[in-house]
């Protein structure tokens, strides 16, 4: 039997159309009709700003139902610990508020089930605060800094289970909170 060499330039086709594919494939595990509400929460995760993806994300949430994300102080510390009433900060704050909002929501549209996902939430509002402090932005939460590093999902599940159980002032990390 005679095993012939692939050439490059083939090779090379199927490795760039293997890499373009992965996003897809990630979304295989997104049942079908909630693909197209997840690939809106993908763009905003990557694009938070206030418009048209943010308000889909928001109507989406407030509509549907099959999501259920619960809301708490907790998790959204800076509403209650930043009372700055700068315009710029109060869309900062938004625009984090939509990041738990988008990331809560989309776990549970992956998953195909109605279900409070605060782990994923954080995530979502993790994500967008990276997003808009690597734009340059000069807004910073403390208590956002204050937590542990939640880069591995068992950290992210721990630190949403401690923000959860947490029965004393979310600000304890804030200057003069």
């Amino acid at each position: 039997m005679s095993h012939s060499k692939i050439p490059s330039q083939v090779l090379a086709q199927l490795l760039l159309c293997s890499a373009l594919a992965l996003p897809l494939l990630a979304q295989d595990s997104v049942p079908v009709r909630n693909r197209p509400l997840v690939a809106i929460i993908d763009s905003f995760l990557r694009h938070p700003a206030p418009g048209p993806l943010a308000q889909a994300v928001t109507e989406s949430a407030a509509v549907r139902s099959d999501v259920m994300v619960n809301m708490s102080i907790n998790f959204l510390p800076f509403l209650k610990c930043d009372q700055d009433s700068d315009p710029f900060v109060k869309v900062i704050h938004g625009m984090l508020v939509i990041g738990f909002v988008a990331g809560n929501m989309r776990e549970q549209l992956r998953l195909g089930r109605n279900g409070d996902q605060p782990a994923a939430g954080l995530k979502g509002e993790l994500t967008v605060y990276d997003v808009l402090r690597a734009q340059g932005g000069t807004y910073r939460s403390p208590e956002l800094d204050a937590w542990p590093d939640t880069s591995a999902a068992t950290r992210l599940q721990a630190v949403a289970d401690s923000l959860a159980a947490m029965n004393g002032d979310p600000c304890a990390h804030h200057a003069g909170g």
